[in-house]
């Protein structure tokens, strides 16, 4: 599927009714602390109920990107499946299942799933679980993005997952036959993208073994990135020296994104030295000049010719591209360069 040209949008929210209960409702803290014995409790006595919801701030929220359905409003809700999946408890997930929790029942802002979440706290066994419950493991949520998005995520507060969990994950999916290997979301990364990005040379490796996506063929997102611009722009060189096997150096010195970054000036943008470093050594140029441009640039840099330095200046990491140029012998050139065209615009704006 091609998520530029349309996307297939799903809501499964239902007709259900819902208990609204505090954020410390007993319900809640049974999920989180493991403890069925009080879950069975609460549900025996009717003091709880698997449709319980806490409101999450009760936000009213139009469902975004649902053109088909204007007049759609939607709650914040989170159910208790997803204190539990969050907390990586397996026997409170199957009790939930086993007595009726919706294993497709979506919440919060951007309608994330069951397994949404249990692929971002990566468990297999609870993947399976859900699987198994009859999860949707091809539901694409209102982010645009499919569970298998959620393995690499690079928020510090996630744990990040070994490649061996990764690579059971991956199994578990082809297993199912999930078909949404290459599928992009509204930016038009697919996983490979986000494996590229934030994973490991072992998830690319994993990725492509599977034999589901065309190493020779990898789609291009909005900006124009493949999965190696991807690496460069976050610093990943790890998933960077793998990619680079598919492409000569000249490829690597030619190539440009929509707005003429070379993979030197997506580099500068992250906070990699040892990634700058690298591609100095592929002769990356640092004085080349990206095309004035305004698509993803924020308005202090629309419509100016940028050199890599001025891109890490940009995003404060100008020491460490210093420390990347020193290295490779090549930082009073570039910035004796820079520093003479600076002054000679000071002249003509004096003149």
């Amino acid at each position: 599927m091609d998520i530029l040209n349309g996307w297939p949008l799903f809501l499964s929210s239902s007709l259900t009714s819902w208990t609204v209960v505090p954020d410390d409702a007993e319900i809640i803290k049974a999920c989180i602390n493991n403890d069925i014995s009080a879950l069975r409790g609460l549900l025996t006595t009717k003091k709880a109920h698997m449709t319980d919801v806490t409101s999450d701030g009760f936000t009213l929220l139009r469902v975004c990107g649902f053109s088909d359905y204007p007049n759609i409003i939607v709650w914040n809700l989170l159910t208790v499946l997803k204190f539990a999946i969050r907390a990586g408890h397996y026997d409170v997930v199957k009790f939930l299942l086993d007595n009726g929790a919706n294993p497709n029942q979506t919440f919060g802002k951007r309608a994330t799933s069951p397994l949404n979440n249990a692929f971002l706290t990566g468990r297999p066994d609870i993947i399976r679980l859900l699987l198994h419950a009859k999860g949707d493991l091809e539901y694409v949520n209102r982010r645009a993005w499919t569970s298998i998005y959620y393995i690499w995520d690079p928020d510090p507060e996630i744990s990040a997952h070994s490649s061996a969990v990764i690579a059971q994950i991956l199994d578990i999916c082809a297993a199912h036959h999930f078909d949404c290997w290459n599928f992009r979301d509204i930016a038009g990364w697919a996983p490979l993208h986000r494996a590229a990005a934030f994973g490991h040379e072992a998830d690319i490796r994993k990725l492509f073994n599977l034999g589901f996506i065309n190493r020779r063929a990898t789609p291009l997102t909005a900006a124009n990135w493949s999965p190696i611009q991807c690496a460069a722009r976050f610093g990943n060189l790890s998933t960077f020296k793998y990619l680079s096997k598919d492409y000569c150096t000249p490829n690597l010195q030619q190539m440009f994104d929509r707005r003429g970054w070379s993979l030197l000036h997506l580099a500068a943008a992250s906070d990699s030295e040892e990634m700058i470093s690298h591609l100095l050594s592929l002769g990356l140029d640092p004085r080349a000049t990206s095309d004035p441009a305004y698509f993803m640039l924020p308005e202090e840099l629309e419509f100016k010719s940028l050199t890599p330095r001025t891109i890490a200046d940009h995003y404060q990491h100008g020491e460490i591209y210093d420390r990347a140029m020193r290295a490779a012998g090549l930082s009073d050139h570039t910035s004796n360069m820079e520093r003479s065209e600076a002054n000679e615009e000071k002249l003509i704006e004096l003149g």
